[in-house]
């Protein structure tokens, strides 16, 4: 089953500070029901510790309705300059989802 939300960890190199970022499923156009994913945001004011940051993305777990995964092996690095927006496909292996 694919989830309808995908929470990983957005590393900001400038603040050097951890936001957990939310993804929506958003399937390719046609109705094809690839693992595509777009990003809403992140935690806005981050957290210095990434221990701190993976406590927030199981928080928002809870929070969340319906199917959620998370993607946390890999911190997506960000260099601190506007909006870190991004479109993504997304595989589940062994319990995680990896971007591709």
């Amino acid at each position: 089953m694919t989830p309808l939300w995908i929470i990983s960890i957005l590393y900001n190199e400038k603040t050097t500070k951890y936001h957990p970022i939310l993804f929506r499923h958003h399937g390719l156009p046609g109705g094809c029901d690839a693992p595509r994913y777009k990003s809403l945001g992140h935690h806005t004011g981050g957290f210095v510790f990434r221990v701190e940051a993976l406590e927030e993305c199981k928080d928002m777990t809870v929070k969340l309705d319906g199917t959620v995964g998370l993607s946390l092996e890999k911190d997506f690095l960000w260099d601190g300059e506007e909006i870190p927006g991004m479109v993504l496909l997304f595989v589940e292996k062994d319990g995680q989802y990896l971007p591709v």
